[in-house]
């Protein structure tokens, strides 16, 4: 029997453009665990073991599993399938019809382990581990490779202002520690050297000189050092 998932009322998420969001707790509620079960009960396990075996998941990954699983549900209803018992071609159709939109490798990866969870095994092995699924993942992430920011997630300004006030300042106040990862981090943030750079740098007196009126101090590496 094909199982029946609720949807919001205002309409289906193929077309309300609401299909990766995060999931709204009261659609998710509504699905709960039965489904994810339905095949573990009906091999013959006991509800108790049934329920104990559905907690070694998160409940936050319960959550967005139940949500992948109402998008690929309603997915296979505008289809006219079958979203429990279906052949490989139809996850893998899914999964293209998602590609296409621009979803990532990784998002696609968590499609597959929500219908994994809900559906019954394809030959005696779960959907996840199917090789044609294992290959279309491959070739997602050849196709869209992930994209790494280079700028950083931290603000400048934030930190510049944090070492401003306590327990930065006043120096006369501060901790020798504390005033080390203060130096350090304005060295570093100033000079725009490696870590392998800052790491060659010693403060023993016979690599360290201060200008007239101590303004200003000049760091030198270590002999043998490689820079």
């Amino acid at each position: 029997e094909t199982s029946q998932c609720p949807l919001r009322q205002e309409g289906s998420p193929l077309t309300s453009g609401w299909y990766d969001s995060t999931p709204p707790p009261e659609v998710v509620e509504a699905v709960g665990v039965a489904p994810e079960g339905a095949h573990l009960v009906a091999s013959g396990l006991s509800t108790e073991v049934v329920e104990t075996i559905l907690q070694s998941r998160a409940p936050s990954t319960r959550k967005l599993y139940a949500w992948k699983w109402i998008l690929f549900t309603s997915w296979c209803g505008v289809r006219q399938l079958d979203p429990v018992h279906f052949p490989v071609g139809t996850v893998l159709e899914f999964l293209q019809a998602r590609f296409a939109t621009g979803l990532t490798h990784s998002t696609l990866k968590v499609y597959v382990a929500a219908i994994a969870a809900f559906h019954s095994p394809l030959g005696g092995q779960s959907v996840g581990k199917h090789p044609l699924v294992t290959r279309f993942l491959h070739s997602a992430l050849r196709l869209r490779p992930p994209v790494r920011s280079r700028v950083p997630t931290w603000d400048l300004a934030v930190v510049l202002e944090a070492l401003c006030k306590l327990p930065f300042e006043p120096l006369e106040e501060v901790s020798d520690r504390t005033l080390t990862l203060k130096a350090v981090f304005l060295l570093a943030i100033s000079s725009l050297k490696r870590v392998g750079d800052l790491q060659a740098l010693s403060v023993a007196p016979s690599h360290l000189d201060f200008a007239p009126g101590m303004a200003k101090a000049f760091l030198y590496p270590r002999p043998g050092t490689l820079l």
